[in-house]
């Protein structure tokens, strides 16, 4: 099997990059002979083998380069942290930008308050949020009621009452929200158990 032996140039491996002085094909039971007669001919030379790493660093306690850390790359400007990216413990790690905030260099969930203060929830939003749950509530409603004109279930006067009332609470939402304080589904009211049968 053919193994790959080069030859570079020390001093501009140390500013980071790989300046190949020469490149050889060789034979692997000739490898630790000819590595050897390498290093006596070059003395000022890296004799390294295998594939050269595309982003290098040069180890000055053994004299050779290897695969550059993330933070080196950064250091050296060979790399960007994206708007998503940090850099925790020397590795470059993603988070979600919207959901996510770094906090003491360490990735953690927002808040409800972050959202708040980044306007991603506002009385408005609350508000359209309840509309759209109001529309899986409603549609559950319909469909009790159409149960209940064809028979199939049987309502109680008190029922009855309890179910217009759910519906008017639902209804009322929108005029008595007014404060972030709270979370718009702490004003929810409970479901009926005849139509959280309904809900699909």
């Amino acid at each position: 099997m053919k193994i790959k032996i080069h030859v570079l140039d020390k001093e501009i491996a140390k500013q980071g990059y790989a300046c190949v002085n020469a490149s050889y094909n060789i034979e692997e039971t000739e490898r630790n002979s000819f590595i050897e007669k390498l290093k006596k001919e070059n003395p000022s030379k890296i004799i390294f083998e295998g594939d050269i790493p595309n982003f290098l660093t040069y180890d000055e306690n053994s004299n050779m380069i290897r695969e550059a850390t993330e933070e080196e790359k950064l250091k050296r400007g060979d790399r960007e942290l994206a708007t998503n990216e940090i850099l925790i413990e020397g590795k470059i790690v993603s988070y979600d930008i919207y959901s996510q905030k770094i906090e003491n260099e360490k990735i953690v969930n927002k808040t409800r308050q972050d959202f708040i203060n980044e306007k991603s929830i506002t009385i408005e939003s609350e508000i359209e949020k309840s509309r759209n749950d109001r529309k899986i509530i409603f549609n559950a409603m319909d469909k009790y009621d159409k149960s209940v004109l064809r028979g199939d279930v049987a309502e109680k006067e008190k029922e009855k009452i309890e179910r217009d009332d759910f519906r008017k609470k639902w209804l009322d939402i929108p005029e008595i929200y007014k404060t972030l304080d709270i979370s718009i589904e702490n004003l929810y009211p409970n479901i009926p158990e005849k139509i959280r049968y309904f809900i699909n």
